[in-house]
Order: structure tokens, then C-alpha cells, then sequence
């Protein structure tokens, strides 16, 4: 994001507190939440960037006294951030900007398939997730 736009993004966020300030007694209590998705086409396809971008999030918001948090889904990582007084920016990003996929092997499972809902069985890969550290401490790995 360029710097103005930025600025311009602030501006707006100290109007709408004030707002909320002004007429607190008419506004019923609600969370606050901001969730933007960072994806490499968002970096110029630079992936590196992308996972850079992310740790950097991290760090400062730590450099804010914010608590920092990640969860893995089969296809994304979520960084939470929380700050101080309250509310919460999550990042989303897809699972490969942070974490290189491991097949470990396949299995035979048996699912339903849902034209006539008939059982079939299937190979599918044993997977293994080795995620770069977040803030360069340690190495992670996820199912």
C-alpha cells in the first residue's frame, strides 16, 4: 500500500472512532475486525515478498505489545493480531507462501461419491507442512 493511501485509510479509522465516541449510547456493542487477504498477486506474484511482508506484520505488531497468533487450515494461514484495547487484523495468505508441502505417501481411504452416493476407494497423499518460522525462531511442522 502506498504511504498516502495509508494516511488517507487512518484518517478515515480516527473519523469513525470518533463517531463511535460521539454515539456510543446508540451503538450496540459489536467486534472489531479488520481481515485482508495478502496473496502473492497482491506482491507482483513475488512470493518471497508475500511471506516477507507477513513476518514483517508479525514483528511489528509484537513492537506494539500486540499479541500475535497464526492457525493453519488445509490451504491457508491466519495471523492474528490483536492489539492492546481490544479488536482484531487477521492476514490471510495461502499455505504455500509460508510453508513447503511435503508428500509423505499416499493411503487407501473409502469415500462417498455423490452421484448415488456409492463408496469408492481412492489413494490420497499422506501430507507433511514444513512452515518457515514466523519470527526466525525454530522450524514448524503441521498435518
Amino acid at each position: 500500500m502506498e504511504k498516502e493511501i495509508a494516511i488517507k485509510k487512518a484518517k478515515a479509522l480516527e473519523e469513525i472512532a470518533e463517531f463511535l465516541v460521539t454515539n456510543h449510547e446508540h451503538i450496540p456493542s459489536f467486534e472489531v475486525a479488520f481481515s485482508p487477504w495478502l496473496s502473492e498477486w497482491r506482491f507482483d506474484n513475488d512470493q518471497e515478498a508475500c511471506a516477507d511482508a507477513v513476518k514483517e506484520l508479525a514483528l511489528s505488531a509484537l513492537s506494539f505489545g500486540w499479541e500475535v497468533d497464526k492457525d493453519y487450515d488445509t490451504d491457508h494461514m491466519k495471523l492474528d493480531l490483536t492489539p492492546t484495547h481490544g479488536g482484531k487484523l487477521q492476514f490471510w495468505v495461502q499455505r504455500e507462501t509460508v510453508c513447503t508441502k511435503k508428500v509423505l505417501g499416499t493411503e487407501t481411504v473409502t469415500r462417498k461419491v455423490a452421484t448415488g452416493w456409492e463408496e469408492e476407494e481412492v489413494e490420497q497423499e499422506i501430507v507433511e507442512w514444513e512452515c518457515k518460522p514466523l519470527l526466525g525462531i525454530g522450524n514448524e511442522k503441521t498435518k
